[in-house]
């Protein structure tokens, strides 16, 4: 596999490191690597962080080519891992792993809003560390 190279602020972060981050964040929230919506979330977050004027519809169209489904199949997976990990309980997790209070247990965000506000959390994170 190929890794790109990022630069956040003034630190240089793979891609492969970035992944890595955002694999350890999703299972830290009770989102499983079996999960469909795994695989697609770990595309679009990181998608969005290289490109925050991405939207949803282009997001998902370039994670369904990827993984050779289509756009409503990836915006299902996503919507299944979400409603799992607000289900588990474990949503909460990223605000500690942030420092924010964003995510609440109640009301689960939208697919897009979900994977904006992570991606920007996480361009963030690699910003300040």
């Amino acid at each position: 596999m190929i890794t790109e190279t990022a630069f956040l602020g003034t630190q240089r972060v793979s891609d492969a490191d970035v992944y890595a981050f955002i694999s350890h964040t999703l299972n830290d929230i009770g989102i499983s690597a079996h999960l469909k919506g795994y695989n697609f979330l770990r595309v679009c977050v990181n998608l969005k962080r290289v490109n925050p004027n991405y939207k949803s519809k282009e997001m998902f169209r370039i994670a369904a080519e990827k993984f050779g489904t289509n756009e409503n199949n990836v915006n299902s997976g996503i919507h299944h891992a979400l409603k799992t990990a607000w289900e588990s309980g474990k949503i909460g997790n990223l605000n500690s792993r942030f420092g924010v209070d964003y995510f609440r247990q109640g009301k689960q965000m939208s697919n897009f809003k979900f994977i904006s506000v992570l991606a920007d959390l996480i361009s963030v994170y690699y910003a300040l560390n």
